[in-house]
């Protein structure tokens, strides 16, 4: 069926009823894409759709429908499908379909009419998107690196980035960084290598939305956005610390001041059995401690 398309389609393009046209499509690999096939043919009896690698030396049937059908539906891979289902009745045989990387490559729609007429549309689809390294909040000053993955049609080590912007061009297709809406600049912390944005020793300044868009020449873009947070640590915890601390301390003194007090104490003469000593106070007076416990009392002070 595939050579049977291409022997009609090399038969239909080289006709001089035939008329040709053909569009460039970025999209991201998270973002539905619409890839138009719309005619104003009176009487359409057939349309197909086939994809292609760049080098067109890999090449595959989406899908192939005519006026008997009652609905238009794609007898390809599952996520691709016609965005009318009446595509007969309505002239419109565009594909709708969110597409991986590996979707990337180039699409031929061709549509015929009764008569014999043909139309052809050839759309260049490139696919894109940007992952994050690592996935996990960092830590404060560690490294990150924003990878972007493209579609074959493209080689992100062949991007030409600029000396000052994180901004690059490659067969035509411009990518550029910002981060919350605005150009990264390269310097010390941010820099460029292949097709990858890494920014060393990660601040709280660098915390935002990491934004990735691609633009094509006619004036088409496509964008993905990336998230990075910072291990959050507590600013309270030195405080916290030193109030535990005092707390200690305090009630350290507190127990200390309960022993002493303890320790030394006026005591009857008339308990047994008990050794005093006579200590004498200024103003003639004295104070009567037990041997044991002065002793204890000078082990402490001294």
């Amino acid at each position: 069926m595939a050579s049977y398309f291409w022997v009609l389609l090399i038969l239909l393009t080289s006709s001089p009823d035939s008329s040709q046209e053909e569009a460039d499509v970025i999209s991201t690999d998270s973002t539905a894409v619409l890839l138009r096939c719309v005619n104003h043919f009176e009487d359409p009896v057939m349309a197909s759709w086939q994809w292609a690698d760049d080098s067109r030396r890999t090449k595959a049937m989406i899908s192939t429908v005519n006026n008997s059908n009652s609905r238009c539906i794609s007898s390809g891979p599952p996520h691709i499908a016609f965005a009318k289902t009446d595509c007969f009745g309505a002239r419109d045989f565009s594909l709708s379909f969110t597409p991986s990387l590996k979707d990337g490559g180039v699409y031929t729609c061709v549509v015929v009419e009764r008569a014999g007429t043909s139309h052809v549309t050839r759309i260049k689809l490139i696919v894109f998107r940007a992952v994050v390294i690592p996935a996990t909040p960092l830590p404060p000053g560690g490294s990150v690196s924003f990878t972007l993955d493209v579609s074959e049609l493209l080689d992100s080590s062949s991007i030409v980035w600029d000396p000052h912007m994180a901004r690059g061009m490659v067969k035509g297709v411009e990518f550029q960084w910002k981060r919350n809406g605005e150009p990264i600049m390269q310097d010390g912390r941010h820099s460029l290598a292949a097709g990858n944005l890494n920014v060393s020793c990660f601040q709280e300044e660098d915390i935002g939305e990491y934004t990735l868009t691609g633009r094509l020449k006619n004036g088409m873009t496509a964008s993905v956005s990336c998230s990075v947070a910072i291990v959050e640590s507590s600013s309270h915890s030195p405080i916290i610390v030193c109030v535990i601390l005092a707390i200690i301390g305090v009630v350290c003194l507190i127990t200390t001041v309960i022993l002493i007090y303890r320790r030394c104490t006026p005591i009857l003469q008339e308990q047994p059995a008990v050794t005093y000593v006579n200590v004498p106070l200024p103003g003639g007076h004295s104070n009567q401690c037990d041997v044991d416990d002065l002793f204890s009392l000078l082990y402490v002070v001294f």
